[in-house]
């Protein structure tokens, strides 16, 4: 889609489109962008988590502050 078509507001996937988007990948991946579709984290966020940024008891996931590479 060309940039002047778009409307520049985000929008939310339904149950069954995130379902059929998430049965497209391979499941390494699915795990990963199911994670970060419901934590709205990124990839880096995501891909850096450690046991010790997830909380089991209580069912959270604590995403570090990370920097970014541009100032």
């Amino acid at each position: 889609m060309s940039k002047s078509l778009r409307s520049g507001k985000a929008s939310i996937l339904s149950t069954k489109q995130l379902e059929k988007f998430l049965t497209q990948l391979p499941e390494k991946y699915a795990l990963l962008a199911e994670t970060m579709y419901f934590s709205a984290g990124r990839v880096g966020e995501i891909s850096s988590l450690r046991v010790r940024n997830i909380n089991f008891s209580h069912g959270i996931i604590i995403l570090e502050k990370s920097s970014t590479k541009t100032k």
